[in-house]
């Protein structure tokens, strides 16, 4: 899909024309697209943007939990404990998938959330929306932001990266011909109602995305 993007295609065509596509929102792929694109060839991009994920994401479990608990000690095991799942799920964090960047963005809103400042929930809603535009299940904790938000009374400014957020849904929307839709929407929900995923997939996919709230 990167290479795709890095030669100016659609990640997103006529599925009955050329079914080659992506069931996943395009963040990720744009970032290594962008790479492929302007760095020289046959470097791994993928698995480095994967890998600085990762390493962001121990940094800020760190934070969190030295904020926590105000003591450094316990954000260093926290960000240990964070790092020692690599093995669990199948050593996955410095692979070419959209969770590591997924991971991030969402430990980055975790951080700020927990700031329980106006500043600080723009910010969660901001890094949630990026979220969202990396792997579509995000949509969950954004929700939950988003209603913490409103019960806070926050200003409606902090809402404006959501409003950004859905204005570029429709222009990608527009763009691709309806074909988002389709790819990110009609095809996760037909694969998940005519096969389940083998269970330990499942198991390796609810490790990957819940082991940063293990280690805090």
């Amino acid at each position: 899909m990167s290479i795709r993007i890095a030669n100016g295609k659609s990640i997103y065509p006529d599925p009955e024309a050329y079914p080659v596509g992506t069931v996943y929102t395009p963040l990720y792929f744009i970032i290594t697209g962008i790479l492929y694109k302007f760095l020289p060839s046959g470097f791994a991009y993928g698995r480095f943007v994967s890998l600085i994920s990762t390493l962001v994401t121990s940094f800020y479990v760190y934070n969190i939990a030295k904020h926590s608990y105000r003591n450094r000690k316990s954000g260093l095991w926290a960000s240990v404990l964070f790092l020692s799942t690599y093995v669990i799920i199948n050593k996955s964090y410095d692979k070419c998938f959209v969770d590591s960047l997924l991971m991030c963005l969402l430990t980055i809103t975790m951080h700020y959330y927990l700031l329980n400042t106006q500043r600080g929930d723009f910010f969660a809603i901001l890094f949630c929306s990026l979220a969202c535009f990396t792997k579509q299940t995000a949509l969950y904790p954004l929700i939950l932001v988003f209603i913490s938000s409103v019960i806070a009374k926050r200003k409606l400014t902090i809402y404006t990266p959501l409003i950004i957020s859905v204005i570029i849904s429709c222009f990608l929307m527009y763009i691709t011909n309806g074909q988002l839709w389709i790819y990110l929407v009609v095809y996760p929900i037909g694969h998940g109602l005519q096969k389940a995923f083998p269970a330990k997939i499942m198991f390796d996919i609810l490790v990957l995305q819940t082991c940063i709230w293990i280690g805090v």
